[in-house]
């Protein structure tokens, strides 16, 4: 394994540099993506990692604070082999639970979050599809195979 190196692929700012360093072997690369927000980071959204089981294939996390309409949002996101379908694929099952802001009925608030997490969920299938094309998904879909 390498030693430490910092992500020089884009320019990161100093204060989260430090967060960004990864230990890069011979045939790795490393990348960082970097989106501004109009809002100050307390604003924006804090999330809680609750589950994360690599051998299950299981996520799960929290918003635990911020100004939107996601109060108390809990997520669960499975990954499951998919035996129905024609080619060698895989189910992603994520199912949420928020409170109902203020003003807005169920059937508002479920359209709303199922639409940011169809959108999450489309941009998730478009990056492993394309990594699985480019092979990079060996090891992945090994251990899906062999859970």
């Amino acid at each position: 394994m390498g030693a430490r190196e910092r992500c020089t692929a884009h320019e990161l700012p100093e204060a989260a540099a430090k967060h960004h360093e990864h230990a890069v072997g011979a045939r790795q690369c490393c990348s960082a993506v970097v989106a501004r927000v109009a809002a100050p980071v307390a604003v924006v959204c804090t999330e809680r990692l609750e589950i994360l089981d690599d051998e299950h294939h299981v996520l799960s996390f929290r918003v635990v604070g911020g100004e939107h309409r996601l109060a108390n949002y809990r997520s669960v996101t499975t990954l499951h082999p998919d035996t129905a379908g024609a080619a060698e694929g895989t189910v992603v099952v994520e199912s949420y639970l928020v409170d109902v802001p203020p003003g807005n009925t169920r059937d508002d608030t479920r359209l709303f979050v199922d639409t940011i997490v169809r959108c999450n969920l489309q941009s998730l299938a478009r990056t492993a599809e394309a990594l699985h094309r480019r092979g990079g998904t060996t090891a992945v879909a090994a251990r899906m195979a062999n859970p």
